[in-house]
């Protein structure tokens, strides 16, 4: 799991949207619109984030989604999230998380990708490919993804330019 993830219930899933409080210092936020993501770069007049609720195939697109615009916003905004896949890449990619006092960290790898940059204890699995994830063991600090008993989703990422690095 990339975020934080959560149930609701049926009774919220009638919603269309729903609001969050959010930290401005966590900006930009990247959300889920009702058929893509979009990149909010501050919060409504009463603190609050919009997130709409999608329809995925699978909890694993929205991931792989997720991971293409923050990779893309990276280089955009001149984040400097993505690595070398190496053993110098993933010690800048170290530092980096180090630098935002993130120490406390786990990494995320494709299911079936082997290397000696992935650690034994690392989450393998099968949406990912091509690349590998670090990210604070707390998925809170990164954001949250809900989903309903008819399997809609939505999904908030604050921190992105700070609480993720990729190994590609």
């Amino acid at each position: 799991m990339l975020l934080n993830e959560n149930k609701l219930t049926a009774k919220e899933e009638k919603a269309l949207f729903l609001e969050f409080p959010v930290d401005s210092r966590c900006a930009p936020f990247l959300i889920t619109a009702t058929q893509n993501l979009m990149w909010v770069s501050k919060a409504n007049a009463s603190g609050n984030i919009r997130s709409a609720f999608q329809n995925p195939k699978s909890t694993g697109l929205i991931y792989c989604s997720i991971i293409d615009e923050i990779m893309s916003k990276s280089e955009e905004s001149d984040w400097g999230l993505v690595f070398p896949k190496s053993k110098e890449g993933l010690k800048q990619a170290l530092e980096r998380m180090a630098y935002y006092e993130i120490s406390d960290i786990e990494f995320i790898a494709p299911a079936k990708e082997l290397g000696d940059l992935i650690p034994d204890n690392a989450q393998r699995v099968s949406w990912l490919q091509g690349c590998i994830l670090i990210v604070p063991k707390n998925r809170n600090y990164l954001g949250n993804l809900l989903t309903t008993p008819r399997n809609k989703t939505m999904a908030l990422v604050h921190n992105a330019s700070r609480g993720i690095c990729i190994l590609q």
